[in-house]
């Protein structure tokens, strides 16, 4: 008769432990910005990588008389917002190459640089390491990218900022 009296107190046991285990909610893509890799149960509130992250090609040109170019990007970088730019800077097997920017271009200890400027443009130069304008002895165009990942994605996952455009690319 104990025996009996047992298994009603087991099952009553498997019962409550079982029923205990809570859903945890959060983002369960695993694409988004906010993923949780502890949510057993999606709530909604997945934010888009496209919503806070825009990359963007374009081309500059060197001469002799210009040692600056600048892009017009289709969107606007606002305080907190952060910009990678690269420059492409090889070719393997047809896999492109892209630096980000500083980027020394190899010749007379020259470099490439990018900034934002307040009136919307990215603006890119050619210095030579002491700050003077690098001396273009003939025409050169480069392929280059910008990113843009706005202060929101930033808050949600702070790793954006370490990746490459290569990575934010594969995010999208």
């Amino acid at each position: 008769m104990k025996t009996l009296n047992l298994i009603p107190l087991t099952l009553v046991l498997f019962v409550l432990t079982g029923s205990c285990k809570k859903d945890i909610y959060g983002c369960k893509d695993t694409n988004a910005l906010n993923h949780s890799t502890e949510a057993t149960k999606d709530d909604g509130s997945c934010i888009p990588v496209g919503e806070n992250v825009k990359i963007e090609e374009f081309w500059v040109d060197f001469s002799p008389s210009n040692h600056y170019d600048s892009y017009i990007p289709n969107f606007y970088k606002e305080n907190g917002d952060l910009l990678i730019v690269e420059v492409e800077s090889g070719n393997t097997s047809g896999t492109v190459l892209w630096s980000a920017l500083p980027y020394h271009l190899g010749v007379n200890n020259a470099y490439m640089r990018a900034e934002y400027t307040e009136s919307g443009l990215v603006w890119i130069e050619t210095l030579y390491e002491d700050g003077t304008p690098a001396n273009w002895t003939g025409n050169a165009t480069y392929h280059m990218r910008v990113a843009l990942i706005k202060k929101n994605g930033l808050i949600q996952n702070p790793d954006l900022e370490n990746m490459t455009i290569n990575e934010l690319e594969e995010l999208l």
